[in-house]
């Protein structure tokens, strides 16, 4: 079991892997530590260094190489669709997998965002429809911070951040949010992990987005959640894009907002930020990501951690990867991984 187990979950390549569905984790992650190579220096979840990833820790080779820039955290969907795609039926298989390859193998430690409704939890759209009851996501956030933070030799995912982009890719109000979004997953993640022996896993959010109009304006949203339910938070998410000096004047704003609602000592996440290669090129790029960096860590000083959108590319969107599609390294994989370096990590 034990060999099958490290064959099927260590270094697989891809979406085309027939993912086993009977790890049994304890044993799984006892034989994973015990032939874990020798590495550099590990990483840290106290780095506030991240960046975004999709399915890309499905490949061992992929999860090796954000470990290489020494990037400590990776934002990783766990789409609450893919895992329960039928009601109380778990889809575990590639979790399992991305959490082996990025964190057990190589110590990057995980925010998971969960969201993206299942059609089977809602009448209205799958995605990013309402749930019909708050059960529904309780259920879901609770089996899933178990398995990845309690009930399997550690906590493999130490933050969970409730929904990605909820004034965007969210269909109901923000108080439907907060009601079946926010306030179930965080009161799950709290009683999952009542009396685990492991290093509490955070409950991060709302991941708003800086876009949106009128009662869905990234700054208004954010207010609106913060005065609901803010005391649920254990750090505060929002995403911010433009050029560096923009994206700096649009953090200052969600910075005001966490300010005046009362939660100015609350760790704040970019869990997205970001520039494209073709606007114009890979060197304008690496350049605006150094002066982003800059700004964030030597200047403005503001944030608790942050997270680079995105590792790669991929066929059909914008080209915001600090590697291409084929995994090469444009020069921002480079001017990213020297500025952590240079700032001790």
């Amino acid at each position: 079991m034990i060999d099958s187990a490290l064959q099927t979950g260590a270094k697989s390549t891809g979406l085309r892997h027939k993912y086993s569905h009977r790890i049994v984790w304890p044993l799984l992650v006892a034989a994973l530590l015990s032939v874990i190579p020798a590495a550099q220096a590990a990483l840290s979840s106290a780095s506030p260094f991240g960046i975004n990833t999709h399915w890309e820790f499905l490949d061992y080779n992929d999860a090796v190489d954000v470990a290489n820039a020494r990037i400590s955290w990776a934002r990783v969907d766990f789409n609450w669709a893919d895992i329960e795609p039928t009601q109380g039926v778990y889809n575990w298989g590639p979790f399992d997998q991305m959490v082996i390859n990025g964190n057990i193998y190589n110590g990057i430690s995980i925010l998971a965002t969960v969201g993206k409704t299942p059609q089977w939890a809602t009448d209205g759209n799958a995605g990013s429809g309402v749930p019909r009851s708050a059960s529904y996501f309780w259920n879901f956030v609770y089996n899933v911070v178990r398995r990845y933070s309690r009930d399997n030799g550690g906590n493999f995912v130490l933050a969970y951040e409730m929904w990605n982009e909820p004034n965007l890719s969210f269909d109901g109000t923000y108080s439907q949010y907060v009601n079946l979004i926010l306030e179930p997953g965080a009161q799950a993640l709290r009683t999952a992990l009542q009396g685990s022996p492991y290093q509490q896993s955070l409950v991060v959010g709302p991941a708003v987005s800086d876009a949106g109009s009128y009662s869905r304006k990234g700054t208004t949203y954010l207010n609106n959640v913060l005065s609901a339910n803010g005391y649920n938070l254990d750090a505060i998410s929002f995403h911010c894009y433009g050029t560096p000096s923009g994206t700096r004047d649009k953090i200052r704003s969600m910075v005001n907002v966490c300010v005046n609602r009362g939660y100015g000592s609350k760790p704040r996440w970019l869990t997205e930020y970001g520039f494209r290669s073709n606007n114009p090129n890979e060197g304008t790029q690496a350049a605006d990501i150094n002066s982003m960096n800059i700004i964030m860590w030597d200047q403005e000083r503001n944030l608790s951690k942050t997270f680079l959108y995105d590792y790669t590319d991929y066929p059909g969107a914008a080209p915001f990867g600090i590697t291409r599609i084929d995994r090469s390294h444009k020069p921002a994989y480079d001017t990213y991984r020297n500025f952590i370096i240079n700032h001790g990590w």
